[in-house]
């Protein structure tokens, strides 16, 4: 297979199971559940500024690909168990060609996502340290509260 042929493959790979596409919520998956799901990883890390922002919605993409890849995964072996109806150990030896490959690619994508995943995890905590010793250098002393401004007057009117 020529290589501009295999990059018109894996494009229609990516759009057939969803994985390595570009579009993060697919016609049959629901914007509420990426947006809570999004929110969830933003509430627990809450980043300070763009590069933690997009850091985090990094690690909360790749967990939707993962949630989507183990749909994918059980759905294919669903598909052939239901198409054989066999014992699962047969089945699992008699498995056809094309879906033993969907099957593989899948797996593959999975572990990518996993180390996508990981490294962002990784990274994440890196960069908030950093960020959080640079934040507290350039906040401003505070400054006295008005309760102190008042008493400080109170006693010098007497």
């Amino acid at each position: 297979m020529s290589s501009e042929a295999q990059i018109v493959a894996k494009g229609r790979n990516a759009i057939e199971h969803g994985i390595d596409s570009q579009i993060k919520v697919l016609y049959n998956e629901h914007h509420a559940d990426y947006n809570d799901n999004t929110q969830v990883f933003i509430a627990k890390f809450q980043p300070q500024d763009d590069v933690e922002r997009r850091l985090v919605e990094r690690i909360a993409d790749c967990e939707w690909r993962l949630i989507r890849a183990l749909y994918i995964e059980t759905a294919t072996v669903d598909l052939q168990v239901a198409e054989t109806a066999e014992l699962i150990v047969e089945t699992f030896e008699t498995i056809q060609e094309p879906a033993r490959v969907a099957y593989e690619n899948v797996q593959r994508q999975e572990a990518r996502l996993h180390r996508h995943y990981e490294r962002a995890y990784k990274t994440l905590p890196e960069i908030q340290k950093e960020t959080h010793k640079k934040y507290r250098k350039t906040k401003p002393p505070s400054s006295p509260t008005s309760s102190t401004c008042s008493t400080n007057r109170s006693s010098h009117e007497r």
